[in-house]
């Protein structure tokens, strides 16, 4: 069974949203919230555009980490397959072993 990985989200552009909030919602003395500022004053995006863009990273690392976790529960699958026909093969060898033995290495022992 694969991983789960979140799906990839909508279409959205968080600029034109926060600059549309830092525009409409106001403060009660009338004023902008500061958080919904789009840009600082060099250009660069604060607030909600750079909080989108971290959880854009976020989940494209939640799916590397998924994609590789199916790789490993791959590897461990196929260990447990190959390690059960191993186990049968050092169990044939050791009763034959055991059956070939024609003393009892500790005769007290019963």
């Amino acid at each position: 069974m694969a991983s789960a990985k979140p799906p990839r989200p909508p279409s959205f552009d968080d600029a034109t949203f926060a600059r549309r909030l830092y525009e409409r919602v106001r403060t009660p003395t009338g004023g902008p919230y500061a958080v919904f500022r789009p840009t600082d004053d060099a250009g660069a995006k604060i607030g909600f555009p750079r909080f989108t863009e971290w959880l854009r990273g976020l989940r494209d690392t939640v799916n590397a980490n998924a994609l590789y976790l199916d790789d490993v529960k791959g590897d461990l699958d196929d260990y447990r397959e190959n390690n059960g026909v191993a186990h049968a093969s050092f169990d044939q060898r050791l009763k034959l072993l055991e059956a070939e033995q024609t003393h009892t290495p500790f005769p007290a022992s019963g």
